[in-house]
């Protein structure tokens, strides 16, 4: 998965383009991790064509990790390969009331640093995500998210035969996403 921040899905031979995160298009869609994914749904064939423009071949949706109430966790989890591979990533959920109202705080983070057995060629992610839910009553639901991600990556396809041009070979990709949401929900009742 050398390219994994370039994630497109194909349904009987045909794109479904980008993928939505939370039911919207991404602004910078290729910048994706799985750090802060909660689930990919998949809804494939002529019914994606309910959610709007989009190609007749489906809809792949990306789910953010969302706070849970009731419940506090700390998970830890890292990936180490032979070829230098480091990979860690924490996912923790605090859940308290304030003032007799319900509250969720969900941080995840990730910094990792994928190496190949190919010379020169690396993926290097470091990011976290902050997400807090209120719920001021049984119908009613409120959260808001942030999430900062930064890629580098260095991909040499051949070795460079001179010094300025392995400088150039070696010269990382950047990338940042910043990205924001707040919303309200109204409707039966949320478990938890």
């Amino acid at each position: 998965d050398r390219f994994a921040g370039n994630i497109s899905f194909a349904m009987r031979g045909v794109s479904t383009g980008r993928v939505r995160r939370d039911g919207l298009y991404d602004s910078v869609g290729f910048l994706v991790d799985r750090y802060n994914v909660e689930r990919f749904e998949i809804l494939r064939g002529p019914q994606s064509l309910l959610y709007g423009a989009t190609n007749a071949a489906g809809v792949t949706n990306s789910t953010t990790k969302r706070p849970n109430f009731g419940t506090s966790f700390l998970r830890l989890g890292n990936q180490l390969s032979d070829s230098g591979t480091v990979r860690f990533t924490a996912d923790a959920n605090v859940s308290n009331a304030i003032r007799g109202v319900p509250f969720a705080f969900r941080l995840n983070a990730v910094v990792s640093d994928q190496r190949y057995w190919r010379e020169n060629l690396r993926n290097e992610v470091q990011g976290g995500a902050i997400a807090v839910g209120l719920k001021p009553s049984k119908k009613v639901s409120v959260r808001c998210e942030f999430e900062r991600l930064r890629r580098s990556g260095v991909a040499s396809p051949a070795p460079a035969r001179t010094a300025r041009a392995r400088s150039r070979a070696a010269a990382p990709a950047l990338a940042t996403r910043d990205s924001g949401a707040c919303s309200a929900t109204q409707g039966r009742a949320l478990a938890g």
